[in-house]
């Protein structure tokens, strides 16, 4: 899912630093899509992900988010500065409509969004329900990024499916996909579906059989009889 540049989505970086990375297209639509990158592989920058499914091949206006700390939004400021962007693309665009996605780390962000910004949907592969001991105690994957977290600003998922967004969250079904997929609430608007023979590389699986653009493109459209 990492972007290659210069690809058909034209993007430009508007942030680049040690504790957070940005990047927006302008799309021609009224739609803004924030998309927000997984951990990726380490000792590398996280990259922009989800660039051609997110955009809808260029003609939505996307923001792309990625966490060079992997700390699940608490970076000191990371969550504000992701906020007043989107803030001002959705006013500068005219935006009808907002949404959020991302896998694993990326999932969790896109679902914790919708407390800070009014999200139409949000959709997450394999995301991480919590990553706070407290929460998720059996948690025993990226502990070394999990140490550096000094403050917890956003903990769970508990308080953060407001009840204005729809949310689509998918799980493999290998033991650490089903350890945090337990964890997430019974909801009204939390559509929740395990995924037989995956893992946390759901995305990458979906994507190959060539069902990850029609997928987030139902999500975003809440055709959740479509989705299921």
């Amino acid at each position: 899912m990492s972007a290659a540049i210069p690809h058909p989505v034209q993007i430009e970086t508007i942030e680049d630093s040690d504790t957070i990375r940005m990047w927006r297209h302008r799309g021609r639509s009224r739609r803004l899509v924030v998309c927000f990158s997984g951990l990726g592989p380490k000792g590398q920058l996280p990259k922009v992900e989800f660039a051609q499914v997110a955009s809808r091949e260029g003609l939505d206006s996307a923001i792309f988010v990625a966490d060079p700390q992997r700390t699940w939004l608490n970076t000191p400021g990371f969550l504000d500065t992701v906020v007043k962007h989107v803030t001002y693309s959705a006013y500068e665009m005219r935006a009808t409509e907002v949404v959020a996605i991302g896998s694993s780390m990326g999932g969790f962000s896109a679902m914790a969004l919708a407390s800070c910004y009014p999200l139409k949907a949000a959709v997450a592969f394999a995301p991480q329900f919590s990553v706070h001991p407290a929460f998720a105690p059996e948690e025993d994957r990226w502990l070394d990024y999990r140490a550096q977290i000094q403050r917890y600003r956003v903990r769970s998922l508990a308080r953060r499916l407001v009840a204005q967004t729809q949310f689509y969250a998918f799980h493999g079904d290998s033991p650490e996909e089903e350890m945090q997929c337990d964890l997430f609430p019974i909801r009204p608007n939390l559509h929740h579906f395990v995924v037989p023979d995956s893992d946390e590389t759901l995305a990458y699986k979906l994507r190959r059989s060539g069902a990850l653009a029609p997928l987030v493109a139902d999500c975003f459209g809440l055709a959740t009889g479509r989705v299921a």
